[in-house]
Order: C-alpha cells, then sequence, then structure tokens
C-alpha cells in the first residue's frame, strides 16, 4: 500500500470514528445542582466584613457537594493534565469546562460577592486556571497587574476582587497560593514576606476570596500530584448606598488579624464607604499627639509606621501633629506614607491644604515602563508621595474637590492623573466635575486619559460624558483608555443612540477586554437595539463545549 492509500486510510477511519454507533446517545449531560444552589445566600458577618477589610482576603468553603469538585478536576484534568499546560486556553476555560460557572451560584460564593461588592457586579472577562505541577518552584511574591496594563490607580476602596477556587484537596506540600496577610494597600514588595505567608490550603472546593491587589504567588509543590486553581475576577457596578452584608452593628471594630503593618486608618475608611455611617473616631484623651508627632521622625520604620496609624484613628485631636504629617506623606516607608494622608483626611480643611501641598510638590512626569506584566513592586517609589495624598483626598471628600479640580487643569501628568482618579472616586457629581473629566479624556498622556475615562462611569451619564467615552472607544490608540471606556459604558448603560452603534464596533476591537467590556454593556442597557447587537454576535461567537480534536462532529 503506498502512503498516500494509508494516509487515506486512516483519514477514513479518522471520519467514521465521529459517527460510531453510540455518538449521541450515551453523552453525559451536566448534573443538577439545583438543590444545592437554590438555597438561601449566606451573607458575610460583620467580623468576617471587617477581617477581609483588614487583612485583604477570606477562606471560604465551597456548600457544593464533593462530586462537583471531582467533576471540575476531571474536566481541567482534560484540558491542561499530563503536562500539557501549553494547551492551556486561558479565558476560553470557562466553556470548555462548563460545570465551572455553577460555582458563582454556589450561596456562600454569592453571598461573599454580594457583600463585598454589592448586589450587582461583573464576572470579568478574564479567568484562567493555573496548573501547578509536581516539583514546581516557588513562584515570585506579586500583585496582579490588570491583565498586562499599567496605567490604572489601584483602589484602596474594594471595587475589584478575585476568587481562587481548588477543585482538590490542597495540603501545603501540594503547593496551594500564598497570599501576604495585609498588603492589598502596599505596592511595595515586602523584604520579608515569606515570614508573613498565608497558605490557601484547605480540602476541595476551598475558596480564597481576595483582593485583587493583594500580594500573592504560587506556592512550591513537592507531591506527585497536579495542583489546580481556577481564578476569576469580579468588579463592582457603582459606589455602595448601604451595606449587603449581614451587617447587625454599624461601628468599626478591629479585628483581631496578623499583618505585618497596620493600616486601620484605611480599613476603617472602607468600612465606613461600604455603610454610609459617618467615621468614628478614637478618644482623643488616650493618645499623646506630642509625642506620636515625634515618633514621626525617629529612623525606625517600625516606630513611625505605628505613630502615623494611632493618628491617623485620633480625627481632629491629630491636629497638633499636622506639620509632622504632611512631610510624612513623602515617607519612604510606605505604611508611613499611607497611614499619614488618611490622618490628614481627618483634619478638615487644614488636612486638605495640606494633601493638595503634596501633591503639588511631589508632581512630576509619568514614567512607568509599560512593558513589566508582572508587578513585583518594582516601580513603586514613582509618584507615591501623590499616590497616598490622592487616596487621601479621597477620604476627605467633597471638601478636596475645588484643589483637586485646579490639579487636574493645571497639574503635571502624575497630578493630572491622581487628580482624575480622586475626582471620580469622590460622590461629588458636579458638571464642572464632569467637563474636567471630559477634557482629560484628550489629554495628551495615555495615564490621564485611563484615569479619567475610568472617573466618567462613577458619575452621572450626561451628553458630554457620553460622547467622550464614546470618542476613547472609536479612537484611542491605547488599548487601555479603550478597555477603561467601555468599562465606563458597562457601569453608566446609558440609552443614548451614540453608544450602541459604538459598542458594536467595540466587539470588534483588537483588545479581548475592549470586547469583553463591550458585550457586558450592551447587555446592561438592554433596549431592542443593543440586544439584537448582542445576540448576532453571540451566535456567531458561540464555543462549543463538546467539540474536541477527538470529537469534531
Amino acid at each position: 500500500m503506498s502512503t498516500l492509500e494509508y494516509q487515506a486510510e486512516l483519514t477514513k477511519a479518522a471520519t467514521e470514528q465521529q459517527f460510531a454507533t453510540d455518538a449521541g446517545l450515551n453523552t453525559p449531560r451536566l448534573p443538577d445542582y439545583s438543590a444545592h444552589t437554590s438555597r438561601p445566600t449566606r451573607l458575610l458577618t460583620d467580623a468576617q466584613m471587617q477581617t477581609f477589610l483588614a487583612q485583604g482576603y477570606l477562606q471560604l468553603q465551597s456548600s457544593l457537594p464533593a462530586a462537583f469538585h471531582q467533576q471540575v478536576y476531571n474536566g481541567v484534568e482534560a484540558v491542561i493534565g499530563q503536562g500539557r499546560a501549553d494547551q492551556n486556553p486561558g479565558n476560553n476555560f470557562l466553556p470548555l469546562v462548563p460545570e465551572l460557572r455553577v460555582l458563582f451560584d454556589d450561596p456562600v460564593i454569592r453571598g461573599a460577592l454580594q457583600s463585598v461588592l454589592g448586589q450587582d457586579y461583573m464576572l470579568h472577562p478574564h479567568r484562567f486556571v493555573h496548573d501547578n505541577v509536581p516539583g514546581s518552584g516557588r513562584q515570585a511574591w506579586h500583585h496582579d497587574t490588570y491583565w498586562g496594563y499599567l496605567r490604572k490607580v489601584r483602589n484602596h476602596r474594594p471595587w475589584w476582587v478575585m476568587i481562587m477556587y481548588m477543585p482538590q484537596d490542597t495540603p501545603v506540600e501540594r503547593g496551594p497560593t500564598g497570599a501576604l496577610p495585609g498588603s492589598q494597600h502596599l505596592l511595595k514588595r515586602l523584604e520579608d514576606a515569606n515570614d508573613h505567608e498565608i497558605a490557601h490550603a484547605g480540602p476541595a472546593g476551598s475558596c480564597l476570596l481576595i483582593y485583587y491587589d493583594i500580594w500573592h504567588h504560587k506556592m512550591e509543590n513537592f507531591t506527585e500530584l497536579s495542583r489546580y486553581m481556577a481564578k476569576f475576577e469580579f468588579t463592582r457596578l457603582r459606589r455602595p448606598d448601604g451595606p449587603t452584608w449581614d451587617i447587625r452593628a454599624p461601628g468599626w471594630q478591629r479585628p483581631q488579624v496578623q499583618v505585618p503593618y497596620g493600616l486601620e486608618p484605611v480599613w476603617r475608611a472602607n468600612w465606613h464607604w461600604l455603610t454610609g455611617q459617618p467615621a468614628d473616631q478614637a478618644t482623643p484623651e488616650r493618645l499623646d499627639v506630642a509625642a506620636l508627632a515625634k515618633d514621626l521622625a525617629q529612623k525606625d520604620d517600625d516606630v513611625r509606621a505605628k505613630a502615623a496609624e494611632q493618628l491617623g484613628t485620633a480625627g481632629a485631636a491629630a491636629a497638633g501633629a499636622i506639620v509632622e504629617l504632611e512631610t510624612a506623606v513623602a515617607d519612604l516607608h510606605e505604611p508611613v506614607s499611607i497611614n499619614a494622608a488618611y490622618a490628614l483626611a481627618g483634619l478638615g480643611e487644614a488636612g486638605v491644604d495640606a494633601l493638595l501641598r503634596v501633591m503639588q510638590e511631589h508632581d512630576g512626569p509619568n514614567s512607568a515602563d509599560p512593558r513589566l506584566f508582572f508587578d513585583e513592586g518594582q516601580e513603586w517609589t514613582i509618584g507615591h508621595a501623590v499616590r497616598s495624598a490622592a487616596h487621601g483626598l479621597v477620604c476627605a471628600g467633597d471638601a478636596a474637590v475645588p484643589g483637586l479640580l485646579e490639579i487636574a487643569r493645571s497639574g503635571d501628568e502624575l497630578g493630572r492623573r491622581y487628580a482624575a482618579f480622586a475626582l471620580g472616586e469622590i460622590e461629588m457629581d458636579t458638571e464642572e466635575v464632569r467637563i474636567c473629566l471630559v477634557t482629560l479624556t484628550t489629554d495628551r498622556n495615555s495615564d490621564v486619559r485611563v484615569s479619567a475615562a475610568e472617573a466618567l462611569g462613577l458619575k452621572q451619564p450626561d451628553n458630554q460624558t457620553v460622547k467622550a467615552l464614546c470618542d476613547i472607544l472609536r479612537a484611542d490608540p491605547e488599548d487601555e483608555c479603550r478597555a477603561n471606556a467601555a468599562l465606563s459604558l458597562w457601569r453608566l448603560a446609558p440609552i443614548s443612540p451614540e453608544v450602541v452603534p459604538v459598542l458594536e464596533q467595540a466587539l470588534h476591537d483588537g483588545d479581548r477586554y475592549v470586547q469583553g467590556y463591550a458585550l457586558e454593556a450592551l447587555e446592561r442597557i438592554g433596549t431592542t437595539d443593543a440586544l439584537a447587537v448582542l445576540l448576532r454576535h453571540l451566535k456567531t461567537a458561540r464555543w462549543c463545549a463538546i467539540t474536541s480534536p477527538k470529537s469534531m462532529f
């Protein structure tokens, strides 16, 4: 038999194999887990929320049965097991292992997400299943970039979270994810991070709910078994209008957590943002403000950080240390800088003026390297004083807006970037603020445009706002700018004749997250025209989870 005849026989056999006599008769179906997913949502408690805000993560145990986790494990193993990590489908993993989507309906998981993000949130288009193969080494400590984007300002408030799900039993020796407690607001990597590591070890179905920005890494796998971890991201739709967890007491209580550095002023501010309650402060009589002010000048990092943290909980009583606090915002020990900024935020007009001076005095160009994919803290010092001051001004609220508008209009690149970020985070929504942000969407610096595009999504959708976002989505050369514009259109869901055609065009953008946000925005807009565009696109983009090289027809 010739080579050509032999290949023809193989091709014929492979084709006939697709039509075996049992094809279509014994195809397994997704089991019905509705008896589990229909149970009441299990919201987080006050103690859990306070722990999450302080340590940056919560360990949760799925309420789905063991058979579910085994099925997911088998599905993942079939896709990337036996050393086939190079075949990882990345963002396309969910349709290949469709059982995974049931996890989001688990009363425990949906309750935790609702508690932190509110009733409405987005399952982000980025998702990934990591394989920690036997004998693999320890990964470097890092916090994730935003899918290769580095220009976004990291929020202190809980706008973004991740769920890390383990479908198999994962003892420490099998290489779970290690997290660094309390690191979610730190851009500098701790030199002694390994000393504080908490392993995400646990039985099958163990989930880690984390702040998007927490420092973490893959631990070493000492076993002969693979360890899989499915990572999913979620983002908040809108700022909170009240607590969405099982709240029993609105007052802040510091949780008993072991973290390398205390950032209670940040934790407390986030609690009050989520509850909508006015800030409560420590009893001034218990603090020796003059002594704490002197401590801010000590050489010991821990002494300075503790002093700044205590002053950050003192409210108006910290006014006696305002000069020292202003200097401390530029401290090169990051916890000092952050705590000092939040301390100034509690000092009214004088504190706001001090924070604005820090922004102006340390303003300059944006000079981060956009080629970094993993953020390992290499560039944390770039603009660190401006960054801390901006977060402090966000905490200060409406009183900071006039000064931020001035910096947004006349500051250097760092100032304009962080002023736009802060104007978005602050609730005040006036025409003057929106016009300023719209102007910044055409700024010559892409970092500024990224912040302005995201900020507009947190304001009311007037005609100028919608037009500016559509213009970015149509014409901005930077992927990250277009992605933030599409994200903002998802949040705003404006009913405007201009929006749907622009979103339809964005479904074919060269950036996958622009496409993903545009799809989500069309669903939220929900008009007949929007849904028609959405359905037409999904019908052609449909992924068949059953089709594979072994079963093509």
